[in-house]
């Protein structure tokens, strides 16, 4: 629940005040990507992006995590790049209508 105080702590890196979440969502919404740099457990790397519905209401999401030894800032950009990718593909097969149910 959202209050006046912080939110909870996993990580040294998680964003724990309510206007570093609204700075965080303004940079998601405007990247179209979700980041989390070892924000819920250490060492780790994530990142994703949304599936949208038609209307454009977000349905899911597709990411990909890694220990961060492992992901550099190259292979991290370019797993962006993928990421949305396949997430925009996902949404434009079940907004034309290829899914069934």
């Amino acid at each position: 629940m959202f209050g006046p105080g912080n939110l909870k702590a996993y990580t040294e890196n998680t964003i724990v005040s309510i206007d570093a979440l609204a700075k965080h969502c303004a940079q998601i919404r405007a990247t179209g990507l979700a980041k989390d740099e070892g924000e819920f457990l250490d060492g780790i790397r994530c990142v994703a992006a949304p599936i949208r519905a038609e209307g454009g209401a977000i349905i899911g999401s597709i990411g990909v995590s890694a220990p961060l030894a492992r992901v550099t800032p190259e292979r991290y950009r370019s797993w962006g790049v993928q990421v949305r990718e396949v997430a925009d593909g996902i949404s434009a097969k079940l907004t034309s209508g290829e899914v069934q149910d």
